[in-house]
């Protein structure tokens, strides 16, 4: 299993001991770096201590490149969540340049010696606020000067399917991941920063919410998804929640498959599924189903 971390690396990961590490590597990890240069395997490969060596065989297999860096490493770290590669499309897709992920740290561009990037707030309270002169200086140091800056914010403006198309438009984009009460407010306005939520809840921090933004924008570029009109019956895609969906077999549990999905009909197939996306918002979503009554 490889899976895609936010510092721009690789992890193979195994969280059972079981598992043989080795095929894994021949499996997993060989036909996705095939003709990558040593320095883009050094960044993309993140080997620890912590699982039992990798034989030298299996070192020997894989491109000569990957081999040379290989070898200078004893073994393969854990994690603590598993994306299959093969069917997690960014993962491949940012292996074969269809968009770029650059993770920058804050502190960084702190510049005393303990590396402070936070403070408490003037006037009381509890947390700590995310100092302003040292993360405009990191977003100076680092941002794309077409690109638009996010700040991940509980009271920002409520991220949805509408936005996520207007940003997959977008060259670049930064996305500021707070992990305290705050950011001062100076930086969102000297740095023409958009706060947007993904939810009415609070998270420990952005990172979290960071991925659901990247996920659902990357979906939406050209080339990601394997089947381009899979996205256009999507919930939120006509304003509604999406239909109900069926396969084989077609009665299980004594439960049957709705006759006018078999009868071949698409035109009734069209209506009944409109009708079924229209009731199930008006229950659940009444707020979807007021805003697509006026459109």
């Amino acid at each position: 299993m490889i899976v895609k971390f936010p510092n721009g690396r690789i992890v193979v990961n195994i969280n059972d001991a079981r598992v043989d590490v080795n095929n894994h590597i021949n499996t997993e990890l060989k036909p996705l770096l095939k003709g990558y240069d040593v320095d883009t395997v050094r960044d993309m490969l993140n080997i620890t201590e912590s699982l039992p060596p990798v034989e030298e065989s299996v070192i020997s297999n894989l491109t000569s490149n990957t081999s040379k860096y290989l070898k200078t490493s004893t073994s393969y770290t854990t994690a603590s969540s598993i994306i299959n590669a093969r069917t997690d499309p960014s993962l491949e897709d940012l292996l074969n340049n269809l968009w770029k992920l650059k993770v920058v740290n804050i502190r960084d561009a702190a510049d005393d010696k303990h590396k402070t990037v936070d403070d408490t707030p003037y006037g009381g309270g509890s947390g700590m606020l995310l100092k302003a002169d040292v993360l405009a200086k990191s977003l100076d140091e680092n941002k794309n000067e077409s690109g638009r800056i996010l700040y991940l914010s509980p009271k920002g403006k409520k991220f949805d399917q509408n936005l996520a198309k207007e940003l997959a438009n977008e060259k670049s984009l930064s996305l500021i991941c707070g992990h305290f009460e705050g950011v001062d407010e100076r930086i969102l306005s000297t740095r023409n920063i958009e706060e947007i939520s993904i939810g009415d809840y609070v998270l420990s921090g952005g990172e979290s919410a960071a991925y659901v933004v990247i996920d659902s924008i990357l979906r939406l570029l050209p080339g990601v998804l394997g089947n381009e009109n899979s996205k256009l019956d999507e919930t939120f895609e006509n304003g509604l929640l999406e239909y109900p969906q069926y396969t084989k077999p077609q009665i299980w549990e004594e439960k049957a498959v709705p006759d006018v999905l078999l009868s071949g009909d698409h035109n009734k197939i069209k209506h009944w599924r409109l009708s079924q996306s229209e009731a199930i918002t008006r229950v659940r979503r009444p707020d979807l189903w007021e805003k697509y009554k006026k459109n």
